[in-house]
């Protein structure tokens, strides 16, 4: 009985050594963005991009809740860089949105 549990040990250290770290920072930021209210900053064609940014952001936040719930080798690194080029577009969409409203408000004040 003894030799049975001796194998067991290092294949579970094994297994529990190699689950990888949950992106959280990510993850975290990609809710906020989620959450955010920076879409009315958006003109109307940067609305519809962003609406399938978000879309893409739920479907790689639900694989990586995927990967969570599965027992040893969890393997996020994929995901994380996923999201993180998403995060990156949907960014800079909303920062194009931000100065295209400074420009829309300038040219008014200017009229």
């Amino acid at each position: 009985m003894e030799m049975i549990k001796t194998p067991v040990i290092p294949v579970l250290l094994i297994l529990i050594l190699s689950c990888q770290k949950l992106p959280q920072p990510e993850m975290s930021k990609a809710k906020t963005i989620l959450d955010s209210a920076w879409v009315e900053d958006l003109q109307e064609s940067d609305r519809a991009d962003f609406q399938i940014l978000k879309d893409s952001i739920n479907i790689v936040l639900e694989r990586i809740e995927n990967q969570k719930s599965k027992f040893g080798l969890r393997k996020y690194d994929y995901y994380k860089e996923q999201l993180k080029s998403l995060l990156e577009k949907a960014e800079q969409l909303i920062e194009n949105g931000k100065e295209n409203k400074i420009i829309e408000k300038l040219s008014k004040t200017e009229s």
